[in-house]
């Protein structure tokens, strides 16, 4: 569902702020309509100056569409929510996915020259090495890949009316229409309600659908829970690893291919593995077993430290005595728990508060 063709570099797009020599004509005349936008004039040169977001520019009547309400954090968080459920998708798949937010998504004329542009509120790669979008200023029909998913946040707007219609046009494999829970300050349009559509494409058009093509599983009503949420909830972060482990079963990969999991994954293989051996030699020991002299060359309290990479003294073993008869069960406990050396002597002296014949 991508679309490659010879690369070309597409026209750069300065990030320093349009420059007006002259009063705002207003907008040309044009059927196109974006509800929730304002329209205003503006120049191929100028939008190539602009650095601020909007929904849709037209080359044919210079003619930019602006969302009229302020952005806000109810619209943002939809987006937002979408790049950090990538993230956990990406290292449980063991390979990265990115996204490039509201960058340019941009149609040549037969010239050569910018005709359209559109921005969507998150643009999704799931091989973004592939489409190596980082050498290129904007996302080119014809020229670059698609991404695999656009989403579109309708808080205030709606892309039904003309955008969806030009992203199906364009050649887009998949885009996502996400109302939210909570309504703009102007209130919803008419027909508008919250929730979110999965438009994939068939052949040259979109069908809705109940889950995504591009991650099988994820159904539009989990999809719009997880935008909706501030704190992903333990449901939707199993739904996220399940999907990566989906994807990396394609790909021959896993949370092992990816550096910080394989990471916590060692550690935490290794503190299990402690944990394991400590409750493993407890439970083999009946209660009344004590520390007997024999086991003051071996130090046992000491190797289990050490194990925990717990740093030891020189003089550690010069106050052994202080174990008494204190059950060797305890001891293991003590040097199984304690973060350091001085923890573990407090344990055990608290231990052996609690145990008469050992304090003797």
């Amino acid at each position: 569902m991508t679309n490659v063709a010879v690369q070309s570099s597409p026209a750069s797009r300065a990030t320093s702020p349009a420059r007006h020599s002259a009063p705002q004509r207003p907008a040309a005349r044009t059927t196109m309509r974006f509800p929730g936008c304002k329209a205003r004039h503006m120049t191929s040169d100028e939008v190539a100056d602009y650095d601020g977001r909007f929904e849709f520019w037209d080359g044919d009547t210079e003619t930019v569409w602006t969302v009229r309400e302020p952005t806000g954090p109810i619209h943002e968080n939809a987006a937002q929510a979408l790049s950090e459920a990538m993230a956990l998708v990406a290292a449980v798949r063991g390979s990265a996915i990115r996204c490039y937010g509201a960058m340019d998504l941009l149609l040549r004329g037969v010239d050569g020259e910018r005709r359209r542009i559109m921005q969507a509120d998150q643009s999704v790669y799931l091989h973004p090495a592939r489409a190596d979008m980082l050498s290129h200023s904007a996302m080119a029909v014809g020229e670059n890949h698609f991404p695999n998913v656009v989403l579109e946040v309708d808080h205030s707007t709606d892309v039904r009316r003309n955008k969806l219609r030009l992203y199906e046009e364009w050649g887009f494999p998949e885009v996502w229409v996400e109302v939210p829970d909570r309504p703009p300050r102007s209130g919803r349009r008419r027909g508008v309600k919250p929730g979110l559509t999965v438009y994939v494409r068939a052949g040259d058009r979109f069908e809705t659908g109940d889950e995504s093509q591009a991650f099988p599983g994820w159904h539009a009503a989990d999809i719009h829970s997880a935008l909706n949420e501030t704190t992903f909830s333990e449901a939707t972060c199993a739904m996220l690893e399940r999907l990566g482990r989906t994807l990396g079963e394609r790909e021959g990969t896993g949370p092992d291919d990816d550096p910080l999991l394989r990471s916590q994954r060692r550690e935490a293989f290794a503190e299990g593995m402690d944990e394991g051996f400590l409750r493993g030699l407890l439970a083999a020991l009946p209660p009344h077993v004590v520390l007997g002299p024999a086991s003051h060359d071996l130090g046992l309290a000491e190797r289990i430290l050490k194990a925990r990479n717990v740093a030891v003294s020189a003089d550690f073993h010069a106050d052994l005595a202080i174990f008494g008869d204190l059950p060797l069960r305890e001891i293991m406990a003590c040097a199984g728990s304690a973060e350091d050396e001085d923890e573990f002597w407090q344990l055990v002296r608290a231990s052996r508060r609690g145990h008469p014949r050992a304090a003797r």
